[in-house]
């Protein structure tokens, strides 16, 4: 099973609250909003105006937990998937998946939505 790479809007987002773990893919962006995902050390770099480090969702939750200290996670209920996260205080939960791995990619973007909400309010 080969693990899911965050979206070129996670990525932003991510970017934008710090992180800089080191990982081998990057999104890039050209001038007319269109992005690609390609290895980090591609030589036509360049010709894009951004470019976001594209790590795995598991390894943006795992660097959520220890920089950000956010007790995060993805619990199997029933024949569902549900991310769990504990958030300023309080205890939120995702909508629920069949899938694993879009119940974690949920889980990343609405820790990543409070996060850039909470900074865009400072």
């Amino acid at each position: 099973m080969k693990l899911q790479l965050v979206t070129f809007e996670q990525a932003k987002q991510l970017s934008n609250i710090g992180f800089d773990w080191e990982y081998d893919t990057i999104w890039m962006q050209v001038e007319d909003e269109e992005s690609v995902k390609c290895p980090a050390r591609s030589n036509v770099m360049s010709s894009f105006i951004s470019t976001y480090l594209c790590p795995t969702v598991a390894l943006a939750l795992e660097w959520l937990r220890k920089e950000r200290n956010i007790i995060c996670a993805v619990a199997h209920y029933d024949e569902n998937y549900i991310g769990e996260y504990y958030f300023r205080g309080l205890w939120d939960y995702t909508d629920s998946s069949k899938i694993y791995t879009e119940a974690e990619s949920t889980l990343l973007s609405e820790i990543l939505n409070n996060l850039n909400n909470e900074k865009g309010n400072l």
